[in-house]
C-alpha cells in the first residue's frame, strides 16, 4: 500500500498566460493543469497507490467555472484510487461561522471513493493512521495572537479525531517557510505551524505555500510543503525549480517524484546600437535556448534597444521562436528604447517657491570649487544664518 500527496492545483490559475481558449477548447493552462491531474492518476496506476491526498485549494477561485468543476468531477470519478481532498483557502466561502464550498457537490453527490474535508479527520490508509488537517486562519477562531489560534487548533482536533497518528496532512503554512508571495492573502490572521507543534506527529507534510521545501528534519519529526502541482507565473523561485508530489510506502519511507511541468522562460535582451534588432535577437535567442530548453515552453520576451534602431520585425522573430525554437506560446512580446540624454541645468532647480534652507544644500551640489567637505559646511553654515536672520 502507498499514498500520493499531490499539492495544491488551483484548476483556472494563469490564464492571462495562456493560449486563449477557442471554440471547443480550454485555455491551454487549465489544459496543463489536467494533463497534470492525467499523469497523478497514471502515475497512481503504475506504482499501486490505493490513496491520494489533495493539500487543498482545487480550484482558484473560491466560485470556479463551471467547466472546471465538470472536469474535475469526471476525474475524480475515473480516478484508479480513493481521493481524499482537503479544503484550502482558496476553496471555502465564508459567511460569518458557515463555511460552503464548490467541493460540497462531492458528498452531495455521494461520488464513490471521493472524499472531501472542512472538518479535521483521521483516516486509515493501510498500516498508516494519517491526520488530514483543512484550512484555518485566527478570524475562524475569534482569537488575535498565534499562539491561542494554535491552542483553538488542537482543540478543535481532539474534539473530532481521538489519535493523532503518524502523519499530518494539511493546508496550512509552516513555520518559517518561503512561498512566491501570493500564497497568503492576510499575513495578519495566517495560523503558522510550529515544529513543537507538530511534535505529537512523525512527518508533517502541507500544501498552501506553492514552493516545495523541506522546513525541519529530525529523528523523530519530519516537515515540509508539498509545493502546488504546476508552475503558475513568472516568480523566479516558480522558473528556477521543478515541482513534485510525494509518495509514502506503508512503512512511512517516501519519495520525491518530480512532476511534468511546462517550463516557464523569462528573457531579457537588450540589443547593441551597432547591431541590428531582429537577426541579434533572433541569435540571443538561439545561444539561450542551447542552455534552457525553450521547445513546449511558456516564454514571455523583452527587448531594449537604442533610441536610433531600427524596428523589430515582429513576424520574423515570432516565425523563428514559433516554428525553429518550438516554443509552445509567447505570453508577452514587449519592446522599449533608451530615452536620448538630456542635458541639464542645475540653476534651473531653483524658483521662488523652494525652501531657502533646502536651496542652500541644492546650490552647494552643483558646486564643485570648494577644497573639502568641511569648508563647503562652513559655507552652508553662513549661507543659513544669513537666512534666519532675514527671516526674524
Amino acid at each position: 500500500m502507498s499514498l500520493l500527496i499531490v499539492g495544491d492545483i488551483h484548476l483556472g490559475r494563469s490564464l492571462s498566460i495562456g493560449k486563449p481558449a477557442g471554440e471547443g477548447r480550454l485555455n491551454s493552462r487549465v489544459q496543463d493543469q489536467l494533463d497534470l491531474l492525467k499523469w497523478i492518476d497514471k502515475l497512481a496506476y503504475e506504482r499501486d497507490v490505493d490513496h491520494i491526498v489533495i493539500t487543498g485549494d482545487v480550484y482558484h477561485e473560491t466560485r470556479p467555472h463551471p467547466e472546471l468543476i465538470k472536469h474535475f468531477m469526471s476525474w475524480c470519478k475515473g480516478a484508479h484510487s480513493e481521493i481524499h481532498v482537503i479544503a484550502g483557502n482558496h476553496d471555502i466561502i465564508r459567511s460569518g461561522s458557515y463555511v460552503s464550498s464548490a467541493l460540497d457537490i462531492i458528498p452531495a453527490l455521494d461520488i464513490e471513493g471521493v472524499h472531501v474535508y472542512k472538518n479535521p479527520a483521521l483516516v486509515e490508509m493501510g498500516e498508516l493512521n494519517v491526520a488530514l488537517l483543512p484550512f484555518r486562519d485566527r478570524r475562524m477562531y475569534d482569537v488575535e495572537d498565534g499562539s491561542d489560534a494554535l491552542d483553538k487548533l488542537r482543540a478543535e482536533i481532539d474534539e473530532y479525531i481521538q489519535d493523532t497518528g503518524d502523519i499530518l496532512i494539511g493546508h496550512f503554512a509552516l513555520e518559517g517557510s518561503l512561498g512566491i508571495g501570493d500564497e497568503i492573502s492576510d499575513t495578519l490572521n495566517e495560523i503558522f505551524l510550529t515544529p513543537e507543534w507538530c511534535k505529537p506527529w512523525k512527518k508533517v507534510w502541507m500544501g498552501h505555500i506553492h514552493h516545495p521545501q523541506e522546513l525541519y528534519q529530525t529523528q523523530d519529526l519530519y516537515m515540509a510543503h508539498t509545493g502546488s502541482l504546476d508552475r503558475s507565473d513568472f516568480h523566479k523561485v516558480e522558473i528556477d525549480h521543478e515541482k513534485r508530489v510525494v509518495l509514502v510506502n506503508d512503512d512511512g519511507t517516501f519519495e520525491n517524484i518530480t512532476t511534468p511541468t511546462r517550463n516557464m522562460r523569462d528573457v531579457e535582451i537588450e540589443v547593441p546600437s551597432d547591431k541590428q534588432t531582429t537577426d541579434y535577437v533572433i541569435n540571443e535567442l538561439c545561444v539561450y535556448g542551447k542552455k534552457k530548453p525553450l521547445a513546449e515552453a511558456i516564454l514571455r520576451l523583452h527587448v531594449s534597444m537604442a533610441s536610433s534602431a531600427e524596428d523589430l520585425d515582429r513576424a520574423k522573430l515570432q516565425s523563428y521562436i514559433y516554428n525553429k525554437l518550438e516554443v509552445h506560446h509567447v505570453c508577452g512580446l514587449t519592446e522599449s528604447r533608451a530615452v536620448s540624454e538630456i542635458e541639464f541645468d542645475p540653476e534651473k532647480m531653483f524658483d521662488n517657491q523652494i525652501n531657502p534652507h533646502e536651496a542652500v544644500d541644492k546650490w552647494l551640489a552643483t558646486r564643485d570649487e570648494f577644497d573639502d567637505d568641511q569648508q563647503a559646511d562652513r559655507v552652508a553654515a553662513l549661507c543659513k544664518g544669513v537666512i534666519q536672520e532675514v527671516e526674524g
